[in-house]
C-alpha cells in the first residue's frame, strides 16, 4: 500500500465500516486525519467526526452546510484570517497541495444511496474527500467508479468477485484478482494487489516511450529538412545513399530498439506522465532541440568558410550534390540522430535508465562508431558511395566531432534539467497554463474550493460554536463539503 500511496493512487475497499477503517489506518490510506463520517438517517445526510478513534463534537447535518448561501465564500474558518479574497486566491499556484483538508470521508452504501439524490456538486465534494466506501452494492461501486472519472481522474479497479464486474468494466484499468468471474470483465488477471503496481509502471513506462518515439520522430523530420534546407542555399543537396544511411542505418535501427527501456522498478512518482503530444513541455522539448541543431549545423558550416581553400559550391545539375557543404551538414547531422534517441530516452521516474536497454546502447556505439569513421577517414569506396567531398585538412572533420560533442552535452543538459526536471517533475510552467489546467479539471476546482473554505475542519467547528452558540453548519456556504 506504500507504494500506491507514493503515486498518489487511491484505494478504495471494505465490507463492514468499521473493519475497512481499520484497514485503511493499517495500510495508511487514513494517515492521522480526521475521519468524518457520512451517514444516512431516513432521506438526511449527517456528518460524525472522530480523531484518532475519539469523537470529535457532534452530528451536524451535511443538507443545512450545502443549502446555506449566508457566507461570501471568500475566507478560510481554518486559518481564521478572513482576508483572504479571490484574487489573492488566483495568485497562488493553482495545483499546490499546500493547506489541503486535513479530513477525509467514509461512508456505506446506504449513505450513498442518499447522497446520490443530492445535487452533482455535493456528490463531486463527497467524493473527492472520499477513503473508504463499504458496504457497496454491485451498481454503487460502478456509480463510484464513474463518479471518479466525471471529476477528472484515472480511475483503476481491482475486484475479485462477480459483484465487481460492472466497475472493472467502467474503468480504465481494471485488474481482476481471481480467474473466475470477474476476470472476464477485467482486461488484466493478478494474483494479488502487487499486479496493480506494475500495471500501473508498465502503463506509465508505455507512456512515457510513446512521447519519446514521437518526439525522436519529428525531431528527425525537421533535422532532415533543416540539412535540406541548408544545402539548398548553396544549390545543393543529401544525395540518394546519404538519405539511405540516415533513414535505415539510423533512425529504422534506433527506433527499433527505443521502446525496449523496461519500466522503472522504484517507488511510483506522485506525478504522472504527461498525456498531451501538443502540450508545452513536448513543444518546449521540440523546439529546444531544433535550435541546438540548427546552430550546431550553421556552425559546421561557419568552420568551413574559415579554411582558406573553401570554394563556394555551384550549381552543376541536379544530380551534382557532392561539395565540402554537403560534407560539413551531412556529417554532423548524422551525429544529431543519435544525439536525439539517447535524449529523448527518458529514465526515471517512469522507465529505467537508457543505459540498460543494451541492444539501444549496443546499436547507439556501433553506429557512432561508424559515424566517427565516416567523418575523418573513410574508404575511397565509402566516400565514392555516399558522394562525399572529402576536406583538405582533416582539422575540420575534428570541429566536426567537437561541435557534435558539444551539441551532445547541450542536449543533455537541456532535456534532462530543464525538460525532464524543472517542466515535468516540479511542473515550472507558467501560472495561466497551470491555472487553464485546474479549470478544465474538476476534481483540482473543487481541491482549490475545500482548500479556501473547509468547514469540516475540526478545530474550526469547534472555534465557530464558541462564537456563535450553534452548529458549525449555521452559517455557510454551499461552495464546499
Amino acid at each position: 500500500m506504500g507504494t500506491f500511496r507514493d503515486g498518489s493512487v487511491r484505494v478504495r475497499a471494505g465490507d463492514n465500516i468499521h473493519t475497512a477503517v481499520s484497514v485503511a489506518r493499517e495500510c495508511g490510506i487514513l494517515a492521522g486525519e480526521r475521519v468524518v463520517r457520512v451517514v444516512a438517517d431516513g432521506d438526511r445526510l449527517y456528518c460524525e467526526s472522530t480523531r484518532h478513534g475519539v469523537s470529535v463534537g457532534g452530528r451536524v447535518s451535511l443538507d443545512r452546510e450545502y443549502g446555506s448561501v449566508a457566507d461570501s465564500g471568500c475566507g478560510s474558518w481554518r486559518s481564521g484570517d478572513t482576508r483572504d479574497t479571490r484574487d489573492t486566491r488566483s495568485t497562488r499556484d493553482a495545483e499546490s497541495a499546500q493547506g489541503e483538508p486535513q479530513y477525509k470521508v467514509v461512508m456505506t452504501g446506504d449513505a450513498w444511496k442518499v447522497l446520490r439524490a443530492r445535487p452533482s456538486a455535493l456528490v463531486g465534494r463527497v467524493v473527492a474527500r472520499g477513503a473508504v466506501f463499504a458496504r457497496m452494492a454491485p451498481d454503487q461501486k460502478q456509480q463510484l467508479v464513474q463518479d471518479y472519472q466525471a471529476l477528472g481522474y484515472y480511475v483503476g479497479m481491482c475486484g475479485d468477485g462477480a459483484n465487481d464486474c460492472g466497475a472493472l468494466r467502467a474503468a480504465h484499468a481494471g485488474v481482476s484478482l481471481s480467474a473466475a468471474e470477474s476476470s472476464v470483465a477485467a482486461p488484466f488477471t493478478a494474483a494479488d494487489v502487487a499486479g496493480v503496481a506494475r500495471v500501473l509502471r508498465e502503463g506509465r513506462a508505455a507512456l512515457a516511450t510513446s512521447f519519446g518515439v514521437f518526439k525522436f520522430m519529428v525531431a528527425y523530420s525537421l533535422t532532415e529538412f533543416l540539412s535540406v534546407a541548408f544545402l539548398y542555399y548553396f544549390d545543393s543537396n543529401l544525395t540518394d545513399f546519404q538519405f539511405l544511411f540516415v533513414d535505415v542505418a539510423l533512425i529504422v535501427n534506433f527506433a527499433f530498439f527505443f521502446g525496449l527501456t523496461e519500466a522503472h522498478a522504484g517507488r511510483l512518482f506522485p506525478v504522472p506522465p504527461l498525456t498531451s503530444l501538443l502540450g508545452l513541455v513536448p513543444l518546449a522539448s521540440l523546439v529546444g532541440q531544433l535550435l541546438l541543431i540548427a546552430v550546431a549545423q550553421y556552425l559546421s558550416y561557419l568552420a568551413l568558410t574559415a579554411f582558406p581553400w573553401y570554394v563556394r559550391h555551384t550549381y552543376e545539375g541536379d544530380e551534382a550534390n557532392e561539395c565540402w557543404e554537403n560534407y560539413a551538414i551531412f556529417t554532423v547531422s548524422i551525429f544529431q540522430y543519435i544525439i536525439m534517441a539517447i535524449v529523448f530516452s527518458h529514465g526515471a521516474p517512469y522507465r529505467r535508465s537508457v543505459v540498460t536497454n543494451r541492444r539501444l546502447m549496443t546499436s547507439v556505439l556501433i553506429m557512432t562508431a561508424i559515424c566517427v569513421y565516416i567523418t575523418v577517414s573513410p574508404a575511397q569506396w565509402l566516400s565514392t558511395f555516399l558522394e562525399l567531398r572529402m576536406p583538405k585538412d582533416t582539422l575540420l572533420s575534428y570541429i566536426v566531432l567537437a561541435l557534435a560533442s558539444f551539441n551532445f552535452v547541450l542536449a543533455l543538459f537541456f532535456e534532462r534539467m530543464i525538460v525532464e526536471y524543472l517542466m515535468e517533475r516540479r511542473q515550472m510552467i507558467p501560472k495561466f497554463l497551470k491555472e487553464r489546467h485546474v479549470r478544465k479539471t474538476p476534481h483540482l476546482m473543487i481541491k482549490r474550493q475545500l482548500t479556501d473554505m473547509d468547514y469540516l475542519s475540526c478545530d474550526s467547528a469547534i472555534s465557530y460554536d464558541k462564537e456563535t452558540n450553534g452548529s458549525v453548519f449555521d452559517s455557510n456556504s454551499g461552495q464546499n463539503l
